[in-house]
């Protein structure tokens, strides 16, 4: 007799991706269960067909829990808010008791409500709540919109509005479906991540990275939910030609490029500040360390930008000379691009992620996690890199630390007087002001003798 062995499917809650639901997914792997959280039909816009059904969501859910009943699952149906509906409605002719009936293995054995309404028999939201629908909510055609700030206060209420805001945010990455995305360093760590995560939510998704990493990089793309929707391009940041060339290659491929995500970097071996002499007792230069500052300030230059800098461009105590120094221009460069950046209608915004494991720190992760410390994942990184890539505003900066997303560049912009004092935080603004107006003319080149 098969052995059959339990499955977790998650149904979300209106509004929401299964993005929403990663940490939980994490959480109950510790537990060695295995978990699907369903992509509803009804989340997001579509441009091509019209708006889904409580029933097109139902028929979905139950495709998939057929699915893994067939495949010998024994299967705990978890709804939240909204998903209660659809999911019930889903259940009909896939519980365990049903099927083995018919002599077929599996089945849902478990449901599991949270916060769910249940409508009697024929009913729906529309006759249980009449016309008391939530301030926050409006009527557009045939799709019901949630504002950002009346949503947070509500559905994140036990949270910090900035990060209530934020956590919202992620709500909206059902709408990347159709973009073109390049990310660059884009074959493991934060980069992969990035990568599985837009193409989930329908992207084309490019790798950009050096050849030697290519192995790598087609393993990834094996591993995606639409492995059709992304390419690999072996580019080296530094040179301009390839830079163009994978521009090129993906307008080819896609016909437009949506959202860049500038996360190739390095970190040196040895110190930016580590004074050597060569044979002749002559100050040698940091070749090592000014490639680091290279890499990570180049490659980065359509409609959205995100900029991955660091903790490190913001506080930069760890000694680390040309790393800090470079992820301190990323941050220079967030500022410093925002006027041109209006001009051409693209939206430049960056994330700050701190200490997130990688294979590349080893080593570092083992003593963090000996110490106790939180840290990202991957996954908490690649999230707020999505959420940054869906901005409507432009000059964000989003700092992921230890799990937790907040906004700094308003909050910022907000202490400047409180920092500097009214008379010259004044006079900064008004001089801000003048360049924004006026531009800010450049000295005449050096003329040759």
């Amino acid at each position: 007799m098969q052995k059959l062995t339990p499955h977790v499917v998650i149904v979300p809650a209106s509004f929401a991706p299964p993005s929403l639901y990663s940490k939980l997914v994490r959480s109950l792997s510790q537990y060695a269960l295995e978990t699907t959280v369903i992509d509803l039909p009804s989340v997001g816009f579509r441009d091509t067909v019209s708006a889904a059904s409580m029933e097109e969501d139902a028929g979905h859910i139950r495709k998939v829990t057929t699915k893994l009943a067939d495949d010998g699952h024994e299967i705990i149906l978890v709804m939240h808010s909204y998903g209660g509906i659809c999911g019930t409605e889903s259940t009909a002719g896939v519980s365990r008791t049903e099927r083995q009936v018919s002599g077929k293995p599996g089945g849902i054995v478990r449901l599991v409500y949270i916060s769910s309404p249940v409508p009697e028999i024929g009913g729906s939201v529309k006759t249980m709540m009449g016309d008391n629908m939530p301030h926050f909510m409006k009527l557009e055609g045939d799709y019901l919109v949630a504002e950002s700030k009346g949503c947070a206060s509500v559905n994140f209420s036990d949270l910090p509005t900035s990060e209530a805001l934020t956590t919202r945010d992620l709500r909206s990455l059902s709408t990347l479906a159709g973009k073109t995305v390049i990310v660059t360093g884009g074959a493991n760590g934060i980069g992969a991540e990035t990568v599985k995560l837009f193409n989930s939510h329908g992207a084309n998704t490019v790798v950009a990275d050096l050849e030697r990493t290519r192995a790598e990089a087609e393993s990834v793309i094996r591993s995606l939910q639409h492995p059709s929707a992304a390419l690999f391009f072996s580019v080296n940041i530094l040179v301009w030609d390839e830079m163009r060339a994978l521009f090129s290659q993906c307008i080819q491929n896609f016909g437009k490029i949506d959202i860049v995500v500038a996360n190739a970097g390095i970190m040196e071996s040895q110190s930016l500040f580590d004074i050597t002499v060569d044979g002749q007792g002559e100050l040698r230069e940091s070749i090592e360390g000014f490639r680091v500052i290279d890499v990570n300030l180049k490659g980065t230059i359509n409609r959205h930008v995100v900029l991955v800098t660091s903790t490190s461009g913001y506080i930069g105590t760890t000694g680390v000379g040309a790393y800090v120094t470079s992820k301190h221009g990323l941050t220079g460069l967030l500022r410093a691009s925002q006027q041109v950046a209006r001009g051409l209608g693209i939206n430049i915004n960056a994330v700050a992620p701190f200490f997130t494991p990688t294979p590349t720190f080893k080593e570092l992760a083992e003593k963090w996690k000996d110490s106790g410390l939180k840290s990202n994942t991957p996954a908490d990184v690649a999230e707020t890199i999505a959420l940054a890539s869906s901005q409507n505003e432009t000059g964000k900066c989003f700092m992921v630390v230890g799990g937790k997303t907040v906004e700094v560049e308003d909050s910022r912009s907000a202490l400047i007087e409180q920092w500097l004092g009214r008379e010259t935080a004044g006079l900064l603004q008004s001089a801000t002001k003048l360049f924004d107006e006026s531009g800010y003319p450049l000295p005449d080149g050096q003329k040759k003798p």
